[in-house]
């Protein structure tokens, strides 16, 4: 909080009340000019020793911090109740390969507890976690469109209409405009033209979702290796500082790729960010 803000706490608290009255009320209430004018240099000098000093800036530190902190208990359960919705709707190989995970984390933060270390941003590994979680889920879903789709062999299908078009496109100059039977032509020309683009379209999207499956599962991958990378290094006893960086690097890889923002995003929530609660990445049953 800035210098402004801490005085402009002080004008509103009971404090400054409890000051003007005892100075400015007291000078008034003597009824005389040296004891208004004795207060009022005491109301002044209280803003200076009282409203500005350390000792205010520390109340109203602490009273902002608990009210953040109360606000954010109501919200984290929500957070935490959404987390365990996603991890218990993840189908068993996934599981099993996300509580593999939970176990990495777990003896990251037992080896840190063991170091006397407090450098480690171990609510990053909340944030690893959760984006690890939100693409387990969202491989789930591509995994299951792609099966729906695979069947509808859409490039042979695509192959065997283009030339039916194409033969009816080159029979209507043949047709005279106007009759029934122009009429006729068309409205199929017209229903086969709009088959063929929706086969079209829908062979892109299923292309799409493969190169996005891919991607997302390099993804787990990367997430999967550089925890695991971080556990290994903390027992081989390497720089604290060196490990937190490249947790640090993961996560702005993770969020700055160009293909995960625009198109993963929608179906990857990003992980509310608390200051003073940890949204953890076991189930609370768990926790």
């Amino acid at each position: 909080m800035t210098r402004l803000g801490y005085l402009k706490a002080f004008a509103t608290s009971f404090t400054h009340g409890a000051l003007a009255l005892a100075t400015l009320g007291a000078g008034f209430a003597s009824g005389e000019p040296l004891g208004l004018i004795a207060g009022a240099t005491v109301y002044v000098l209280g803003w200076v020793f009282i409203g500005d000093s350390r000792w205010f800036r520390r109340r109203v530190d602490t009273a902002e911090f608990e009210k953040l902190a109360r606000d954010e208990e109501a919200a984290l359960a929500g957070v935490r109740a959404e987390r365990d919705g996603m991890v218990r709707r993840l189908i068993p190989p996934q599981r099993q390969r996300y509580d593999a995970l939970v176990q990495v984390c777990r003896d990251i933060e037992a080896q840190l507890a063991n170091s006397n270390t407090s450098d480690f941003p171990v609510e990053k590994l909340d944030g690893l976690m959760w984006s690890f979680l939100g693409l387990l889920g969202n491989e789930t879903n591509i995994a299951s469109f792609i099966e729906r789709e695979i069947d509808e062999k859409f490039g042979e299908r695509i192959l065997d209409l283009e030339p039916e078009v194409k033969a009816l496109e080159s029979a209507m100059s043949k047709v005279e405009p106007g009759t029934s039977a122009y009429e006729t032509r068309m409205q199929l020309l017209a229903s086969k033209q709009e088959a063929l683009e929706a086969l079209r379209k829908r062979h892109q999207q299923f292309q799409r979702a493969a190169e996005n499956l891919e991607f997302v599962r390099a993804e787990l991958d990367r997430i999967e290796q550089q925890l695991k990378l971080v556990r290994s290094d903390l027992f081989a006893s390497k720089s604290v500082g060196q490990i937190s960086q490249r947790v640090n690097d993961t996560i702005d890889q993770l969020a700055s790729s160009g293909r995960f923002s625009s198109e993963l995003a929608p179906t990857i929530k990003e992980m509310p960010a608390f200051k003073t609660r940890r949204v953890g990445y076991k189930l609370q049953s768990e926790a």
